[in-house]
C-alpha cells in the first residue's frame, strides 16, 4: 500500500504532505490531463518544454507527475482550475514542529482558506509565494504520481 504521508525538508523546516482526497485528487488529475491536451492542440505548431516520448519513458512516476503539474500551471489551467488545485494542495500540507514531547503536525491552511498562525522562524506563507508554490507542486506531485504507476500497470 502506498504511503499516505511524506515529509519534505524545505528552507530548513520540515513539512508533511498528505494525499489529497480521492475525489479532489482525481478531479485535479483529470483537469490537468484535459488542460495539457487542450494546450497541446493550441500549440501544436510550436515547440514546448514537454519531454519527448523517449525522455518520458525514462522518467519516474514522480518525475512524470511533476512535469504534468508544471505544464498544467504554465500552459493549461484556467485561473479557477489553478486556484482550486492550489487550495486543495495547501490543505494537504502540515508544518512539522518538534516539541519536547515529540513531533506535532499543524495544518498550514484552514479549510476556509485562512492561514494557520505562523510561529517565529517559519516562513509566512501568505507572503512567501516561492515557498508556497513549491509546497503546492510537491503536494500535487505526491498525490498524482500514483496515477502513473496505476496506468502503467494496466498497459
Amino acid at each position: 500500500m502506498a504511503n499516505k504521508t511524506k515529509n519534505i525538508p524545505l528552507g530548513g523546516h520540515t513539512y508533511r504532505l498528505r494525499k489529497l482526497g480521492v475525489d479532489e485528487g482525481s478531479h485535479i488529475f483529470m483537469r490537468m490531463m484535459g488542460a495539457i491536451i487542450e494546450a497541446r492542440s493550441k500549440l501544436a505548431h510550436q515547440s514546448t518544454d514537454e519531454p519527448t516520448e523517449e525522455e518520458s519513458k525514462k522518467l519516474t512516476d514522480e518525475e512524470r507527475a511533476k512535469v504534468l503539474v508544471g505544464l498544467s500551471f504554465m500552459n493549461g489551467f484556467s485561473f479557477e482550475d489553478a486556484k482550486f488545485a492550489r487550495h486543495q494542495a495547501l490543505l494537504a500540507v502540515d508544518r512539522v514542529e518538534t516539541l519536547a514531547t515529540g513531533e506535532v503536525c499543524i495544518q498550514i491552511m484552514l479549510t476556509d482558506g485562512r492561514w494557520s498562525p505562523t510561529p517565529d522562524g517559519w516562513p509566512d506563507l501568505e507572503e512567501d509565494a516561492a515557498t508556497r508554490q513549491e509546497l503546492v507542486v510537491e503536494a500535487l506531485t505526491f498525490s498524482i504520481a500514483p496515477f502513473f504507476s496505476k496506468a502503467g500497470a494496466k498497459s
